[in-house]
């Protein structure tokens, strides 16, 4: 999660309270939060063909997980 909503503070600045409760959030969530964003970003942008393709070849763990569980087939009413 980004947080682009307010100005970054300034060094020794404590951060606002909207900040403080998206920090808060994300870390709830297993998110990671930067207040900033970066100058070059590594990656290719969300949304772009390139991020698309270069995500459809990974495999995540909960992906790995639904694809490694086994249900029972369906039954049919009788």
């Amino acid at each position: 999660m980004i947080g682009l909503a307010t100005r970054p503070p300034a060094p020794g600045e404590m951060a606002c309270l909207k900040e403080i409760h998206f920090r808060h959030a994300a870390l709830r969530a297993g998110m990671d939060y930067l207040s900033n964003v970066p100058p070059v970003l590594p990656e290719p942008m969300p949304d772009s063909p390139d991020f698309y393709t270069k995500r459809a070849g990974q495999m995540s763990s909960v992906l790995d997980d639904i694809l490694r569980c086994h249900w029972p087939p369906p039954t049919l009413p009788q």
